[in-house]
């Protein structure tokens, strides 16, 4: 389940986790953006997920016609993760 960082903060201070609850708060201080964001935890060093190479098309059809297929293709993406600060 993803978190914000204000959101995962405040878990953190519920575990008397202090450090931890004030980086996450730095961080999201940092930038507007930052504090809306959400993170995930990922076990490992890599995130694997699927990417939408093309996207399928648009197509009409008079009344009574058969449907036309559109299919878009979906490549299978690795992203390598490494520690931020």
């Amino acid at each position: 389940m993803a978190l914000t960082l204000i959101e995962s903060a405040k878990l953190a201070l519920g575990r008397d986790e202090t450090l931890k609850a004030t980086v996450m708060e730095l961080y999201a201080k940092a930038s507007d953006l930052m504090q809306y964001l959400p993170f995930q935890d990922i076990t490992g060093n890599s995130l694997v997920f699927n990417r939408e190479q093309t996207l399928p098309s648009v197509g009409f059809r008079s009344l009574n016609e058969a449907y036309t297929e559109g299919s878009g293709t979906v490549d299978r993406v690795t992203e390598v993760l490494a520690i931020a600060g």
